[in-house]
């Protein structure tokens, strides 16, 4: 293994919950400098750090729906659920800080995942709650007693139209297609294993900013780092 390891930037994220600062480092040991492999990992380090966090809260907006969707009953407590998720959303979106400067390949194109998908999540749902407030009339009885996913089952007709996170117009915001970004895996490799199979999702625990529910890898062995694979240079947390 190349025992080289070069510095990261820290940077400050603005979250919903205050301000928070969280640092990755490819920490410097040695003289040489650093080749293009490092430099590019760097790049994308400094990318993902920086927008995986808000990804996060934009899907946790999503999940929050969907559970309220499945338990809240009465109209006015869906129609409040639906509007959280939309400020959230909308707090996540503009929690991302526009980055300076250019990005290599592979930060570019995690950068532009991230953006499609904090753009994406709040028109969703903006368009959710125009959903309610058009059918008012029609959910309003229905929810008196049962929650939307209850009387959608019960009454087919009733939720014709319902905006739903898994419609084509809103495919940019299924984080499974950030988490199976492929570019990661040319740039980093997981733990020991060679594989190619290095994605996002397996990058970000490894990195300590995995979304909540995802355990972080915050381990000493070696299967819980992140290495440059051309290199074979560790990225410190």
């Amino acid at each position: 293994m190349n025992g080289r390891l070069v510095a990261v930037l820290p940077f400050v994220l603005l979250l919903a919950g205050g301000c928070k600062k969280k640092q990755v480092s490819l920490v410097e040991a040695g003289k040489p400098p650093e080749g293009a492999a490092d430099l590019d990992a760097k790049d994308t380090v400094s990318v993902i750090v920086a927008s995986y966090p808000v990804i996060c809260d934009a899907d946790a907006a999503v999940r929050a729906w969907g559970s309220c969707r499945e338990s809240a009953s009465g109209y006015g407590a869906v129609y409040g659920c639906a509007e959280k998720g939309s400020r959230d959303a909308r707090m996540a979106l503009s929690s991302l800080r526009a980055s300076a400067g250019t990005h290599g390949a592979c930060g570019e194109e995690v950068q532009n995942a991230a953006v499609d998908l904090l753009n994406a999540t709040p028109k969703f749902f903006s368009d959710l709650i125009k959903w309610m407030r058009e059918h008012h009339e029609h959910l309003a009885p229905a929810l008196t007693k049962m929650s939307l996913g209850e009387a959608c089952r019960a009454a087919k007709g009733l939720c014709a139209g319902e905006p739903h996170d898994y419609d084509d117009a809103y495919r940019a915001m299924r984080i499974h297609r950030v988490n199976t970004l492929e570019c990661t895996a040319q740039i980093f490799r997981c733990g020991h294993s060679k594989a190619m199979d290095c994605w996002l999702g397996s990058v970000v625990p490894r990195l300590g900013v995995a979304c909540s529910g995802t355990p972080n890898r915050t381990g000493a062995s070696p299967d819980d780092l992140l290495y440059v694979r051309e290199t074979g240079t560790p990225i410190a947390r």
